[in-house]
């Protein structure tokens, strides 16, 4: 079902029926593009191999193991953003993978509040929290992600090699 969010625009959790919007999604996105990645709309996990995320398998085998979240920012039958999250299947941790938005969208917090009140309710495992990664490089105030919502939490030294450190964050629930 779709949730509106205004001006226009609307949110829905994808399925596997959206794989190919959702690549062409990434793909106009572009998402290779270090600087691109870098922009206020834009988060990427540094564990996450980015050409295997716009794979259509990699996407279709998420449904299938049922651990993986897409939900869809939309105006006017048009992507116009993209949260992918996955469960840790050990802990009750949801891992946002990606969450990447057009610059022009005006509807940031309300999608964020919308996805995150969703997936507890529709995940198979209790979630507690959610997590995020960034390189000791990035800074979460150059994300869409409030500071005041995640809580930074420890830091991996070196854990990227070539002496590139990896923080971190947490919104508990």
């Amino acid at each position: 079902y779709k949730f509106e969010l205004g001006y226009g625009f609307s949110a829905y959790l994808a399925d596997y029926k959206d794989v190919s919007k959702i690549i062409g999604y990434f793909k106009k996105a572009n998402i290779m593009d270090e600087e691109k990645r870098n922009s206020q709309y834009r988060y990427i996990n540094p564990y996450v191999d980015v050409v295997n995320l716009v794979n259509a398998e990699t996407l279709k085998s998420g449904w299938l193991a049922k651990a993986q979240f897409i939900f869809v920012l939309e105006k006017e039958d048009k992507i116009r953003g993209v949260f992918f999250s996955m469960n840790n299947m050990k802990i009750n941790v949801n891992s946002l993978i990606a969450v990447i938005m057009d610059d022009d969208t005006n509807v940031e917090d309300k999608f964020l509040e919308y996805v995150f009140s969703m997936i507890p309710q529709i995940s198979k495992k209790s979630i507690k929290k959610f997590r995020l990664y960034l390189s000791d490089n990035d800074n979460i105030e150059n994300t869409i992600f409030k500071e005041g919502h995640f809580v930074k939490g420890v830091t991996l030294e070196d854990e990227l090699g070539y002496n590139q450190n990896v923080v971190e964050y947490n919104y508990c629930i």
